[in-house]
């Protein structure tokens, strides 16, 4: 886990067991959503803000957004778990081993894929979400791409890059993030998975310092693919985060200014998605993963 730039999306160390989760921008699609607001005294004009929300197929995006984040923290924690297994292979895989000992290596070797499968299809899915989200942000007729983040991001970059500059912007330079997971050329490393018949080969390197780190390459009936997934995977989440935290202040922004000073609100007070108390290891068990 790397010390990261952003600032709203990722995990915040408080202590050795105690650690928080941020992710803002899921937090700032879920104000947004009226059933939230129920039971709550609105103005006029935090109602007429609101209504802009008022859309059964953008409550359940809320929903799955909510979902989906926890389940990239699940993947993400069992991924890293296995994964130090994974580099601990002579702690278990001796001469004279019992099968108690191997077979914790052998079932990590087995969960490690499915795992990388999960968390790349996760943050594909979140970003679909992303792009069904923001269009509502917005007070215009335009029908802006929804339908997928790659139509979403063609829209902003092509059909009408005028529209909103700011995140057009943004668009254009911090989305390398998704090429990597689901470009046509070179091919995403998600869309090799799904579409190509790719499969994960494991192995480990030794360094200079005595430590072995797993390797893990993608292969395809082309052969490897992407030598070093684990750099890819790397990659494409801290990438992710960067453009999330860039569209959380852009977006955040704009909203809390629209429904001041009925309600004061700040992207600085609202990234928080959970406190965890009781994680041992925490450096270990967020790997790949940006630290706030």
């Amino acid at each position: 886990m790397d010390k990261n730039t952003n600032k709203y999306h990722g995990i915040k160390i408080l202590s050795e067991k105690s650690c928080e989760y941020h992710f803002g921008m899921v937090r700032l699609i879920e104000f947004c959503n009226p059933l939230g607001w129920i039971g709550e005294n609105k103005t006029e004009k935090t109602k007429s803000f609101l209504r802009r929300f008022d859309n059964r197929v953008y409550w359940q995006c809320a929903r799955k957004c909510r979902d989906t984040v926890w389940k990239i923290h699940t993947a993400v924690i069992y991924l890293s778990d296995y994964v130090h297994i994974f580099e601990k292979r002579d702690k278990y895989m001796y001469d004279g081993a019992p099968p108690e000992e191997w077979s914790v290596f052998m079932n990590a070797s087995d969960e490690i894929p499915y795992h990388l499968d999960s968390l790349i299809t996760y943050i594909r899915i979140l970003a679909d979400c992303i792009a069904f989200s923001v269009p509502f942000f917005y007070r215009t007729n335009k029908r802006i791409a929804y339908r997928s983040f790659r139509e979403h991001r063609n829209w902003f970059l092509k059909i009408d890059n005028k529209f909103d500059p700011a995140y057009s912007h943004i668009l254009e330079n911090q989305t390398s993030w998704f090429e990597k997971i689901a470009g046509k050329e070179p091919q995403g490393i998600r869309d090799i998975v799904f579409h190509n018949f790719g499969t994960y080969q494991l192995g480990d390197s030794l360094f200079s310092d005595g430590k072995t780190k797993i390797r893990i390459e993608l292969v395809s009936s082309k052969g490897v693919i992407v030598p070093e997934v684990t750099f890819t995977l790397e990659e494409i989440i801290h990438g992710f985060y960067d453009y999330l935290d860039a569209i959380y202040i852009l977006f955040g922004n704009r909203i809390f200014e629209e429904i001041s000073p009925e309600i004061s609100k700040s992207i600085n007070n609202m990234s928080l998605f959970a406190t965890f108390q009781t994680i041992e290891n925490i450096q270990d068990r967020y790997l790949f993963y940006p630290q706030i």
